[in-house]
Order: C-alpha cells, then structure tokens, then sequence
C-alpha cells in the first residue's frame, strides 16, 4: 500500500448533523484556514430520531459543496444513540457510558438490528444524493453481528479506534485516533496524557495517523485549540487525505 513509505494524516469531522450546524461549521471553516482542504465528514443520517438531514435543505447544500471540494461523505451509524445500554461487563460498561457517553449506538447491536439501521441510514443518505463507502460506528464501537451486517450492505470500509478495516482486500491497518472527550474532565485529561503518549511513540513512525473532531470539541474552545495545534504539527510531515483516499493509494 505505501511503497515509497510517506505517511498520512486523515481529519475526521464527527457527529455532522443539522443537530450540530453552527458547531460542524465552525470545525469545517477553522479547518479551511488551517489548509486542511481533504476532510471525512461523518455524517448523522437522523440524529436522535429527530434530526433528519433530509428536513433540512441549507444543511444538505453546504454538504455537497464539501464534496465538490473533495471532502468524503461517510455514514456515521443511523441515530448515533445507544438504545440498548445492557453491557456484559463492567469493562463495556465504562467504554459505553464513560468514554463513548451513551452514544456508541452499534456496541450491542444484534445483526438484523444493525444491519435496519444501517439501511434506515443509507436510504437517507441515498435520498439526499449521497453514496457513501465507508461506515463508522459512533464511539468507534460494534459488535461483530453488527460488523457482519456493515460488510453485507457492501461498504468498502470501517473503523474503529486502533483500526482502520478494509473490506475489500481483508486488511487491518493499525492507526489510533487523536481525539479528546471534553464533557468529562477526568476522561479529557486521561486523553490528554495519552495522545501525547501516542504522539512521541506508537503513532510517530505509523504510516497512518487519524485526528477527529467533535462538536462538543467546539463547545470546549481549548480542546479543540489543542486539536488544531496537533493538527498543524502532524502536517508538516505527512499528506493529507480522506479514509477512501487512503485505501485506493
């Protein structure tokens, strides 16, 4: 895949959503003056049950102008909230409620479950003109049912938070997300030691390197200064591009 061994840095926009607009737009046009023109915006199909991209047409439009710009569209789950919160162990139950924070809609998901809301998902998406090959689950987190069911709907991709999966040719490739969790501060600090950790080891000789933003990353203004910082050491030394960039190299 990387021949000439450069290295790669993808910018990932989270939770775009009607539910979020002056937040993701914010991210976005911060991003633009920072000459991060290669972006993967995940976007919410129908947030909560109640935000539909569809409901909202000055939403839809400022997405087709990303991707004429060249940012990727990708499908990110259906709700982005965990109907299900029974966890076998404690373990889940802290990734769920303590990092994920309820949303990792896909965590518990059986396979016909998974497989009617990525559909529900898709038909949206597919409504509103946008074909997406990759899916990523909220919070990074799915069952394997629901892993089997993102395979049989015929995405090329997913990703998780040490994993970047491609369907098409089987291949797992190692890379961490860059990512902070704002609303919890022990969570936030326990993120800050850890990408720094990330940083200065494990990520600095990888051939991939991601980096997401949150709205809530927005509401917290030095949490996403610290990520824009991060964002401009890594660009120095690495190309920027999409996940599906990444994986057609």
């Amino acid at each position: 895949m990387n021949p000439k061994g450069k290295k790669y840095l993808v910018v990932s926009v989270h939770d775009v959503s009607p539910a979020f607009g002056g937040e993701v737009r914010e991210i976005v046009s911060e991003l633009k003056n920072q000459k991060i023109h290669k972006k993967s915006i995940l976007v919410i199909p129908e947030y909560q049950g109640r935000y539909s991209i569809l409901k909202d047409s000055e939403f839809l439009s400022w997405l087709y102008s990303l991707r004429e710009e060249g940012d990727e569209i990708v499908q990110h789950g259906y709700e982005h909230i965990s109907r299900n919160r029974r966890y076998g162990s404690f373990r889940d139950y802290l990734i769920g409620e303590f990092f994920a924070q309820g949303c990792a809609e896909f965590q518990n998901s059986g396979y016909e479950e998974a497989r009617d809301k990525i559909k529900k998902g898709r038909e949206i998406l597919s409504q509103a003109g946008i074909i997406c090959e990759g899916f990523i689950p909220p919070g990074w987190l799915m069952s394997p049912e629901a892993n089997r069911a993102v395979m049989d709907e015929g995405f090329k991709y997913t990703a998780f938070i040490k994993v970047v999966r491609d369907y098409r040719n089987g291949l797992n490739v190692k890379s961490e997300v860059i990512r902070l969790v704002p609303q919890n501060r022990i969570a936030e600090y326990i993120k800050v030691l850890y990408n720094a950790y990330l940083l200065r080891g494990p990520l600095r000789d990888k051939e991939l390197v991601r980096v997401a933003i949150h709205p809530q990353d927005v509401r917290a203004e030095k949490a996403f200064d610290y990520l824009v910082k991060i964002i401009r050491k890594l660009k120095k030394e690495r190309v920027i591009l999409t996940y599906v960039d990444f994986l057609n190299l």
